[in-house]
Parts: structure tokens; C-alpha cells; sequence
């Protein structure tokens, strides 16, 4: 009789689990994710004391299925709450029947931990509904095209309507700016950081208050996230005055199908700080300009009034929606209806795997 067991993973079971990875994904992801390794399962200074909790099934002794599992901290109120972020899951296509006994194991053996997860292509909701996660919402994408010509080339050949059609967006974005005026101030200094020292975790002490519920931003976790990751290629500035730090924005390009995109991966201020918010937003638009971008985006939560006003003034629109955002409260019942409203939550790409 075939003998099935779920257990924490093992240093010694990355060559497998890398192996079982390539098989149901892809050897380009495999790769990816053996880059990733280190750093994404070793070295999180939000791993527990007990190390990282991700784990695998296996069936008479081989392994046959894995769930990378996340840890991070999330301020739920007034309260910090350990997490975990359901990442990396496969199970061999033929003991997909068997993948049921991971996801109960990795929910009932975190059950102190909240635990989220980003629903994208290629991970359908069935995956989480079956931890008993619940849909909280859909991301939404803003949108800025730095270069309508690009953006529309691929979508029709007749170089007369993209000219026509790029220069009506022009003049729409030039007719919209009338209205929408993004805030300055002179005296608010933007520049490229190489690191967060202490100032961002008086940053992150102060500015959290403004905020509901929002994932940590410690000044260790930052260095981690944005400097230690091992394909690190991101910008990032902090506004600044008088010495102290008002936020900061992280920012990434990429091209893909003849066009450059660049993604504003993270960007955080106070909430009284509105005219440091538009600083750097100015400040990512003039730096996605200066590298060729076509097109800028942002995901955030649907209801994210603060952040998504700055975007409409320094000229995002909403075009799309994004991944969807699901959550389980685990043991803390008491906050289920806090976590399932939108409007409570600040939640960006620099999350779980969104990006990484």
C-alpha cells in the first residue's frame, strides 16, 4: 500500500524539489526559482526561529509535491500579525489527487499564522479555496503611456492612425493636466538611495499609523527584499527634507515584445505627506522617461484612495484589472471582517511573488 507523508522540507531535497518544479512548470521558472533559492528560503529576516516553514509531500519516499511558504508581517490595525505567503506549488501530474494533503498540512500547521496568496495565471483559485482562503479583491492597474507611437505600433500597421491616435492622447493628457495638477515642494529632495538605514524605520514607525493594514517595511526586510535579492535591478529614491526621511519608491524596467515597461514596484509615504507622494511619483515618470520606457504602471488594492489619486494626477488611468488578492485569518476570527474589506488595505507588487 502506497504510503504518503507531509514533512518541512530539507536542504537536501532542492535538487528534487528543483527537478518536480521544472516537470510541472517550466525549466526557465526551475532556473529561476534555483536563483532564487538562498535567498527566498535562508536568509528572510522574517523567518521564524524554527527557519523557514515551506514543505513537501512525498509518496513512498519520493517526492512528489511542494509549497513554498513565505513568511512576512503584516500591521492589522494596531497590532503586527506573522503571515505566510503560499508560493511555489507543485504536485506531479500523476498524483495531482494527492495535492489535497499538502495544503491541509501547510494550513493546520500554521494556523498562528494569517495567510495570504495572490491568485495569477497558471495558479487557478481552486488552489487557495482549498486552503480555505477567501477572495478579498482584485488588483488595479494604473496605467501611464510615456510613448504612444510604441504602444500602438504593434496594435495596427497603418502608421497614419498611430500618429492620429498619439497625438489625441497627447492632447487628452495635456487637456487633463489643466485639472490635474500634481503638488510640489521646493524644499522636498529627491534621490537614489543604495540602502535603508535607520531613518526608514522611524519612516516605517511613524507612517504605518496612517494605514489599516499594510505588510512590514522595516529597514531589514527592505535591504533583503530590494538589495540582497540576487537579480537586484531595481531604482529606488527617497524623498527627503530636512533630514528626514517622507517616503521612498522603488521602481524596475523591463522589455518585453518590442516595448520597455517600468513598474513601480513599491512606493510609501505618510498619508499627511501628499506632496512627497507626488514628488516621487514625478520623480519615477522622469526616470522611466530618461530610460525609454513606453509604458508605467502601478498595482494597488481597489480602494486605495490615497495612493490612487496621486497616480490620476501625475497621469495614470485605470486600464486593467490585476491578480486577486486571497486571505485566511487562521486562528484570528476576530479580524476576518477587517481583512475581507478593500478598503483597508495597502498591498503592492513588492508582496509574495507578485514580483519577484
Amino acid at each position: 500500500m502506497s504510503r504518503y507523508e507531509v514533512r518541512k522540507f530539507r536542504d537536501e531535497d532542492k535538487g528534487e524539489m528543483l527537478a518536480l518544479f521544472e516537470e510541472v512548470w517550466t525549466k526557465e521558472l526551475a532556473d529561476k526559482l534555483d536563483e532564487m533559492w538562498e535567498w527566498k528560503y535562508k536568509t528572510n529576516p522574517h523567518d521564524p526561529p524554527e527557519g523557514n516553514k515551506s514543505c513537501v509531500l512525498e509518496r513512498d519516499g519520493r517526492i512528489i509535491g511542494m509549497l513554498g511558504l513565505l513568511p512576512d508581517f503584516a500591521k492589522v490595525k494596531d497590532r503586527t500579525l506573522p503571515v505566510i505567503w503560499a508560493i511555489d506549488f507543485a504536485v506531479h501530474p500523476d498524483f495531482r489527487g494527492g495535492g489535497f494533503r499538502i495544503l491541509n498540512w501547510a494550513r493546520k500547521e500554521n494556523e498562528s499564522d494569517l495567510q495570504f496568496g495572490i491568485v495569477i495565471a497558471g495558479r487557478p483559485y481552486e488552489f487557495y479555496k482549498k486552503m480555505r482562503y477567501l477572495p478579498v479583491f482584485s488588483f488595479s492597474i494604473f496605467k501611464n503611456i510615456l510613448n504612444p507611437q510604441s504602444f500602438f505600433r504593434k496594435k495596427s500597421k497603418g502608421k497614419a492612425f498611430v500618429f492620429l491616435i498619439s497625438l489625441l492622447i497627447k492632447s487628452v493628457t495635456g487637456f487633463l493636466s489643466l485639472f490635474n495638477i500634481p503638488l510640489k515642494d521646493k524644499h522636498i529632495a529627491v534621490s537614489e538611495v543604495s540602502g535603508f538605514d535607520d531613518r526608514f524605520d522611524e519612516l516605517w514607525q511613524q507612517a504605518s499609523k496612517d494605514y489599516t493594514i499594510c505588510m512590514a517595511r522595516d529597514k531589514d526586510f527592505l535591504n533583503w527584499r530590494f538589495f540582497k535579492k540576487p537579480d537586484r535591478d531595481y531604482a529606488i529614491f527617497a524623498a527627503e527634507k530636512n533630514g528626514k526621511i517622507l517616503g521612498y519608491i522603488v521602481l524596475k524596467t523591463k522589455v518585453d515584445d518590442n516595448k520597455k515597461y517600468g513598474t513601480i514596484t513599491d512606493v510609501f509615504t505618510r498619508k499627511s505627506d501628499k506632496k512627497a507622494l507626488h514628488c516621487l511619483i514625478a520623480r519615477a515618470l522622469e526616470y522611466f522617461r530618461a530610460q525609454g520606457v513606453d509604458i508605467a504602471s502601478y498595482a494597488i488594492p481597489p480602494k486605495c484612495a490615497f495612493y490612487r489619486s496621486a497616480l490620476i494626477k501625475n497621469g495614470f488611468f485605470v486600464r486593467t484589472k490585476g491578480g486577486a488578492f486571497v486571505a485566511s485569518p487562521a486562528k484570528y476570527i476576530e479580524i476576518e471582517k477587517d481583512l475581507m474589506k478593500p478598503k483597508n488595505w495597502y498591498l503592492t507588487p513588492m508582496s509574495s511573488d507578485m514580483e519577484r
